[in-house]
């Protein structure tokens, strides 16, 4: 069973969809040759490894380098795709879907982290229920809560990777387990026993005694060796601990001689004076804020859409709306026209009062019912994009803050580091994420003062739609058509001061039609800070 957040919304129809749309484009472009030789460019599956990737779920390590993979295809996409010679229009929508597509993967890779981290089944459930198979007890890489733990002490090594796994393999002693027993069941008895929690911080205090005598870069293959030594020793240590649970199930001794333990270390040296050049250091720093701009750029250019289709709803409830007062103007003068000066009690003893509406108020009738329906349906689909407007507003202002997080401790760290180039560049981009404050307030306004329109036309709507239902479902006479023209056209203010005409409510929604500017404003900082990130990530990469 996978978790909903690795597969949900699935991935795949992001690239698929945004390639749908480009090769329509390139279409009525004539670009279609062009777009076909880039497609035979395009090397490496994408859209079938982004379904299959989930499936490495809980191996961290396949997660990852699945990653990795669909990133370096990425990467050849992206080259194929800027090197086409393709019109702009056609481009664009490829490239925003690689961009959210990485920044998707990220995230999703650090929930798959932070799940299988709390979870200590998850790691365990590689083992099978067959007997005489090895049972997996640990498959996991430690490096992150090594490092984590190691903490300010250990100052001269990074921990790249410490890939451990443990198994238990000697068949001397699986075929003594009783069949009833859950493989993994028992693994879980043997990693409590063996303490691995426990065993994270001895190695952690192992970093930090080994990183003492790493003072450059020839020191390192000494460094893993040591450290390799120091791990084997002490899972092998607690696997002599965890000998209970197999004595207690199996009656057989168990040592550390009948596990296969295996360990991959990969390390590099990031202390003062180790480090060739003072961007390198700067280089992991970065990385975190590349990666929260990346996140930002991605909701920046989602704006563009919830925008479009509140713009196009919007006008499409006010045309209805429109439509809906000039029919109920035309039975409004009809209804003047023949003895509307009696209205109420004295008009209901009279003959027109009693006398049935003409065809042509009927039929109006009927329009303005048909129409009623389909106003219904754009307010409802008004509300529903208002509120995802205003969720998508709101996860955009966390990410706003993540990336001003991140750019303050970043400024700390960098201060007197950065080549002239680069501290340019980095004050554009902080300079772009301050930018960005103002139009998303005014768009949350926006959207606010919607959702305030929209709740006044929903009670509007649905006093008239009553009325008007009614009506239409019987044949009216005159004081009935009054009641509908004056009465309820007040009530749901289609008729002020004696005319009729499209109610505040659903006015000025044609302004919304403009939607497009106060969100693209938003998308065209996010462009600017995604592309100064880039540019600014480059160029410390290549000074290392």
């Amino acid at each position: 069973m996978f978790p909903p957040n690795l597969i949900h919304p699935p991935l795949r129809p992001v690239w698929a969809d945004a390639r749908k749309a480009a090769e329509t484009t390139a279409g009525t472009l004539k670009e279609t040759a062009k777009f076909a030789e880039m497609r035979k460019k395009m090397k490496g599956d994408l859209g079938p490894d982004l379904e299959a990737w989930p499936k490495f779920y809980p191996d961290y390590a396949k997660l990852k380098s699945g990653k990795e993979k669909i990133e370096e295809t990425m990467k050849k996409y992206t080259e194929a795709i800027k090197a086409s010679g393709l019109n702009d229009k056609v481009k664009k929508p490829m490239l925003d879907a690689l961009v959210k597509v990485k920044a998707d993967l990220e995230k999703r890779l650090e929930a798959a982290h932070k799940l299988i981290e709390s979870d200590m089944k998850l790691a365990l459930k590689a083992s099978l229920r067959t007997q005489i198979r090895p049972i997996t007890v640990f498959d996991q890489d430690v490096a992150h809560d090594v490092q984590a733990k190691a903490g300010s002490a250990n100052e001269t090594l990074k921990l790249n990777s410490m890939h451990l796994v443990v198994k238990l393999t000697d068949e001397n002693i699986l075929k003594h387990v009783p069949n009833d027993v859950d493989d993994g069941a028992l693994a879980v008895k043997i990693r409590t026993a063996a303490d691995f929690a426990g065993v994270t911080q001895q190695l952690a205090n192992l970093l930090v005694k080994v990183s003492k005598d790493v003072h450059s870069e020839k020191d390192l293959p000494e460094a893993k060796q040591k450290l390799k030594e120091g791990l084997d020793k002490i899972v092998e240590q607690a696997l002599d601990r965890a000998a209970a649970p197999i004595l207690e199930l199996a009656k057989v001794k168990v040592e550390h001689r009948n596990y296969q333990i295996t360990a991959a270390v990969t390390l590099v040296a990031t202390g003062a004076g180790i480090v060739a050049s003072t961007a390198a250091l700067l280089s992991a720093p970065f990385t975190n804020v590349a990666g929260a701009v990346v996140g930002f750029y991605g909701l920046t250019q989602g704006c563009i859409s919830f925008g479009i289709q509140i713009g196009k709803l919007a006008a499409d409830a006010e045309g209805v709306a429109a439509k809906i007062s000039r029919n109920l103007k035309a039975i409004h003068d009809q209804y003047q026209n023949r003895g509307a000066t009696a209205v109420g009690a004295a008009e209901v003893a009279t003959t027109l009062a009693n006398a049935l509406a003409p065809a042509p108020v009927l039929s109006s009738i009927t329009t303005v019912k048909g129409d009623c329906d389909l106003l219904g349906d754009k307010i409802k689909g008004l509300t529903v994009s208002t509120h995802e407007a205003a969720s998508d507003l709101g996860k955009l202002l966390t990410a706003q803050e993540k990336v001003q997080t991140e750019l303050t401790s970043f400024e700390k760290i960098s201060k007197g580091k950065l080549t002239p180039q680069e501290a340019q560049n980095f004050q554009k981009l902080m300079k772009a994420i301050e930018a960005s404050a103002g139009p998303v307030d005014t768009c949350i306004k926006k959207v606010e003062d919607l959702n305030t329109r929209v709740v006044k036309m929903t009670a509007s709507h649905k006093t008239l739609k009553g009325k008007v239902d009614a009506l239409a479902s019987g044949k009216p006479n005159w004081a009935q058509v009054g009641e509908l023209v004056v009465n309820v056209a007040v009530a749901t203010a289609f008729l002020v001061g004696g005319n009729v005409n499209t109610p505040n409510a659903y006015q000025g929604l044609d302004a919304l039609d403009k939607a497009g500017t106060w969100v693209g404003n938003i998308a065209s900082i996010g462009q600017t800070a995604y592309s100064t990130a880039m540019a600014l990530k480059d160029q410390i990469e290549k000074a290392k």
